[in-house]
């Protein structure tokens, strides 16, 4: 029988929920809002089924001497691009493998209350609701069981998630398939559900129903986009701020209200056992010669022979293979190291249920004035003042530093198996 005595273990993959044989173990939010199994002892016959399929139980660390092969991304169709948290790389594969192989591509969407949860899409019309990044963590529901089900019937199966959440359908499944490809996100730390619905309940009570949230909302400049939190309302009115005002964005990337495990997470390696893992890539277009990055690039890292096969024949999108070591250095923070456990997060669930959402974000994130140096830049690039060769070599000689100056620690170039 499966108990969580350290939460900090549990990543709330639901594997073992869903490979109950009696269906007596329920996934139920804790006072932080965070998914955690409960077991219903009266209907338990101790098979012990849960904790083997635990993955946190069974993975292993296996040394790998290579580093996996890393490209980056972007779809040759520019709206979807746009549409895209970041170069649509994901979306043109969902794309590819319905219309080429008549597949199943799950991932993460919103319900009508605009809480995540994991789901399929069988036609091109339904992929629209993976695209942008969802930041909190999804409710996976019964997908390990419907994966199965898919596969089992001869259908090819894209499952797209987490890393945690890749590693719970592997354990789940308990064997390879051939026809099933497996997508992990680099994964910052996953919020509380509880957190961002306060949040949404905020921006309720300000400007009314809501009818769309993008957290990943792209606002086009003349050579650029800047991200920010964007939100559409039943009244017409058009939210949109920078990630360094929004309240959930600054509780967001503050780290405070991520799960417990997300500080020590223990998929943090750049060989996973998924077969693509895709994620942001800062400073893409230092890495591709005469390339500017207008709407958006994916950095996306092989992680086996299949996978490698499926992007490369995926004719929708534009792939440039770069230095996996050099392009790990620059996005490391979030491919290889955990974020660190703030320390007032236990004062920040506790004021929680107390205080107004905004007042709660500029307690303990207030909104840092941005430097004169920054405006200025921003300026001159968003109105064609800045020549673009010297807005490159200030990048370009960043990438240079941070590739001197940053180290791989060893036991993330491994990789952590089943």
């Amino acid at each position: 029988m499966i108990q969580i005595v350290e939460k900090e273990l549990c990543t709330g993959c639901a594997a073992c929920s869903q490979k109950c044989p009696k269906k007596c173990i329920s996934m139920v939010p804790d006072k932080e809002g965070f998914l955690y199994p409960v077991v219903e002892k009266s209907s338990c016959i101790n098979c012990g089924m849960c904790e083997k399929v635990c993955p946190v139980k069974k993975i292993h660390a296996v040394q790998k001497n290579e580093l996996p092969n890393s490209y980056l991304v972007y779809d040759k169709d520019t709206q979807r691009r746009i549409d895209s948290a970041a170069g649509g790389a994901f979306t043109g594969l969902a794309y590819y493998f319905i219309r080429k192989l008549n597949g199943v591509v799950f991932g993460a969407a919103y319900a009508e209350d605009f809480s995540v949860y994991h789901t399929y899409a069988e036609t091109e019309d339904e992929l629209h609701k993976f695209q942008k990044s969802k930041y909190v963590q999804s409710d996976i529901k019964d997908c390990y069981e419907k994966v199965k089900d898919f596969l089992d019937a001869g259908r090819y199966v894209l499952f797209s998630g987490t890393a945690c959440q890749v590693y719970g359908l592997k354990s789940y499944l308990g064997k390879e398939y051939v026809k099933l490809y497996c997508v992990d996100l680099i994964c910052y730390g996953v919020p509380s559900p509880k957190v961002f619905s306060k949040y949404l309940e905020y921006m309720s009570s300000k400007y009314g129903a809501i009818k769309n949230v993008i957290v990943r909302d792209k606002q086009l400049k003349r050579n650029r986009y800047q991200m920010g939190y964007g939100i559409e309302f039943n009244s017409g009115y058009k939210y949109f701020s920078k990630h360094s005002v929004d309240p959930m964005a600054r509780i967001f990337y503050g780290k405070i209200a991520s799960r417990p495990v997300c500080y020590e997470c223990p998929y943090k390696t750049l060989w996973r056992v998924s077969d693509l893992t895709v994620g942001d890539c800062w400073y893409g277009s230092e890495f591709i010669p005469g390339f500017t990055d207008k709407y958006g690039i994916t950095l996306v890292i092989c992680q086996s022979d299949k996978g490698s096969r499926l992007l490369l024949e995926c004719a929708d999108l534009v792939k440039y293979e770069v230095p996996t070591e050099d392009i790990a250095k620059v996005n490391g923070g979030m491919l290889y190291s955990s974020c660190e456990k703030p320390k007032k997060r236990e004062e920040f669930f506790d004021k929680l249920d107390k205080y107004d959402f905004s007042e709660l974000a500029d307690y303990f994130y207030p909104v840092q004035k941005e430097s004169k140096k920054s405006i200025i830049r921003s300026f001159l690039s968003d109105s064609g003042l800045l020549p673009g060769f010297i807005n490159h070599l200030y990048r370009k000689k960043k990438v240079e530093k941070m590739i001197r100056s940053r180290n791989i620690p060893e036991e993330a170039k491994g990789l952590t198996e089943l």
